[in-house]
């Protein structure tokens, strides 16, 4: 996991060189680089300095009849059709009930049957490796329980927009600044970041989109 990032109320700097200034938002530093570091467009040579192609008369098409002679190629006598698909060999099937309409499938290699981590095939029936114990205080990826549970609360339970987040995240740093210390997330990126990175049994946070074509 790439290293976590500290909150700061100022996080964009002014990328012009011997410019110290610092701004919240976009918006802020696009209005300063517009007033201080204003850019002047650079002209281009203007249409005169570079003088046009003569146009030379193009040949004309060739529009004459086909010799007598010609004949146009023959047309297939049958259309062409694609081969037929191939039956996976591998697979085995058997019917299911006396009325031999249901049936079941088996592939000799996709069979689900149960291997360690490492591919190793298990006996059947042998139960799952039991997940190592974490220590009490143990809340990786995040820092302590008070990120974890500020995580829980804003995007579990209140469903926070990332707007109003970094709202919060800026609440929080200005309340603990006297203190000398952060909120526990950066902004709404950083809150992402570590959701993403969270792990249930093993089982890493993964999402993934779908989208129905009416096919």
């Amino acid at each position: 996991m790439p290293p976590r990032r500290a909150h700061h109320l100022l996080q964009l700097p002014c990328p012009v060189p011997g410019c110290l200034r610092w701004f919240r938002n976009q918006s802020g530093l696009t209005q300063h680089r517009r007033s201080l570091h204003p850019t002047l467009p650079v002209s281009g040579p203007s249409p005169q300095d570079h003088p046009r192609p003569s146009c030379s008369p193009s040949r004309p098409r060739d529009f004459s009849l086909p010799p007598p002679d010609f004949s146009p190629p023959p047309w297939p006598s049958s259309p062409i059709l694609p081969d037929p698909i191939q039956e996976d060999s591998n697979n085995d099937a058997e019917f299911t009930d006396a009325s031999k309409r249901c049936y079941r499938t088996y592939h000799s290699m996709l069979n689900g049957r149960p291997c360690t981590a490492d591919g190793i095939f298990l006996p059947y029936g042998t139960p799952p490796t039991p997940v190592p114990l974490k220590a009490p205080d143990d809340w990786s990826p995040y820092h302590n329980r008070i990120e974890f549970e500020a995580a829980e609360f804003t995007f579990k339970q209140c469903h926070m927009s990332a707007r109003n987040l970094d709202f919060l995240c800026d609440l929080m740093a200005a309340t603990l600044v006297k203190h000398h210390d952060t909120p526990p997330f950066a902004d709404h990126k950083d809150l992402h970041n570590i959701i993403d990175a969270t792990q249930l049994d093993d089982v890493p946070w993964q999402c993934f989109s779908v989208q129905y074509s009416g096919e």
